[in-house]
C-alpha cells in the first residue's frame, strides 16, 4: 500500500501520456513540469469570496504549443486557452523578473467573478516563452484561411494567387489587427482594422469579375505623391493589381502607415479589441462571380 502511494506521489507531476501526445500533434514549443507558480487575486469578488489581495503558491505544469497555452495548478486545470479563442487577445503575457506573468480580468472565463488574476510561472527563460506565445498566436490568425479559400474558389487561379499574396504581405505588417471577410454580391472583400468593426478597416483586398483591387477606406485623406490611387467617391481610393510582381510594395507600405494611423486616431479611446483575429462577417446568398469555364488556367 505504501509503495503504491509512493509511486502515485512520484508520478503526480507528470503529464498524462495521451495529453502529451496531443500537445505534440499541435506542435509542442515548450513543456515545463512541476515548476513553482503563484496566483494572485486582486480586488477579487466571487460568490462567497472577496479578496482585496491574496496570493497562493503552487506547482504547475506549463505547456505552450502552436495552438494554445496550457497550465495546471497541481493536478487541477488553471489555464487552457487556444489562440483562436477571442478571450486570448484579452489576456496579457509578459515578463516579471524570472517569471512568465499572465494577467487577465477575473470575469473573462467566469461570468460571476470580478477583479484581476495574475499567474506567475518560474521559468529559466521567460522572454523566450512570451515570444513563443506571441509568434504562435500571430501565425494562427494568418493561417486561418478555411473560409477565405472556400470563397476564392469562385475566382480564376491568377486572382487567387494575387489576393493571397497580398494577404500574406499585410498580415506580416499588421499581425495585431483583425482580418474581416465579406463574401458579398459583387466582390469577395477582406480588410484589416484595429477592431472587428467595418468602419475601422483601414485597408482591404477585393476580388471581383475584373480582377483584384487593393483599397483604402479613407483613401481621400492619404498623401499619394505618385498618384497610385484612383476613385471618384468622397472616401474610398484604390489601385488595381493585375500582377503581384509589379505591385509597388514600398510606396503602398507608406500609404498603409498613414491609413493605419488614421484608423487608430478615429478610435478616440475605444479599445483595440479583439486583436489578430480572422472573422467572417457576412456571406451573401446571391453572388456575381466570373464564369470560370471561359478562364484559362
Amino acid at each position: 500500500m505504501f509503495e503504491k502511494i509512493k509511486n502515485w506521489i512520484a508520478n503526480l507531476h507528470k503529464m498524462p501520456p495521451g495529453q502529451m501526445a496531443q500537445f505534440r500533434e499541435e506542435g509542442l514549443l515548450l513543456s515545463e513540469e512541476w515548476i513553482k507558480a503563484k496566483l494572485t487575486y486582486l480586488d477579487f469578488r466571487a460568490p462567497g469570496k472577496r479578496f482585496l489581495r491574496k496570493s497562493i503558491w503552487f506547482r504547475s505544469n506549463l505547456v505552450i504549443t502552436n495552438k494554445r497555452v496550457f497550465a495546471t495548478a497541481y493536478t487541477n486545470l488553471a489555464i487552457d486557452v487556444p489562440y483562436t479563442d477571442v478571450r486570448f487577445r484579452r489576456m496579457n503575457f509578459s515578463v516579471d523578473g524570472d517569471r512568465l506573468l499572465v494577467t487577465f480580468d477575473a470575469g473573462l472565463f467566469q461570468e460571476n467573478w470580478s477583479g484581476k488574476l495574475e499567474y506567475r510561472f518560474l521559468l529559466s527563460d521567460p522572454p523566450r516563452a512570451v515570444s513563443m506565445i506571441k509568434e504562435a498566436a500571430d501565425t494562427m490568425a494568418k493561417e486561418d484561411v478555411k473560409d477565405l479559400l472556400k470563397f476564392l474558389k469562385a475566382f480564376p487561379p491568377a486572382s487567387r494567387e494575387i489576393a493571397l499574396g497580398l494577404r500574406d504581405w499585410v498580415w506580416g505588417l499588421y499581425p495585431k489587427c483583425n482580418e474581416l471577410i465579406y463574401d458579398n454580391y459583387n466582390f469577395l472583400a477582406f480588410g484589416w482594422g484595429p477592431t472587428d468593426r467595418m468602419s475601422d478597416i483601414f485597408c482591404s483586398i477585393a476580388v471581383g469579375t475584373r480582377g483584384v483591387i487593393f483599397g483604402f477606406m479613407w483613401g481621400v485623406q492619404l498623401e499619394d505623391p505618385k498618384g497610385l490611387l484612383s476613385g471618384g467617391g468622397n472616401q474610398f481610393r484604390s489601385l488595381r493589381v493585375p500582377d503581384l510582381k509589379k505591385f509597388p510594395k514600398g510606396d503602398v507600405k507608406k500609404l498603409l502607415k498613414q491609413a493605419h494611423d488614421i484608423s487608430i486616431a478615429n478610435l478616440k479611446g475605444r479599445e483595440r479589441s479583439p486583436q489578430g483575429q480572422t472573422v467572417t462577417k457576412s456571406i451573401s446568398a446571391k453572388k456575381r462571380r466570373p464564369d470560370l469555364s471561359k478562364t484559362k488556367g
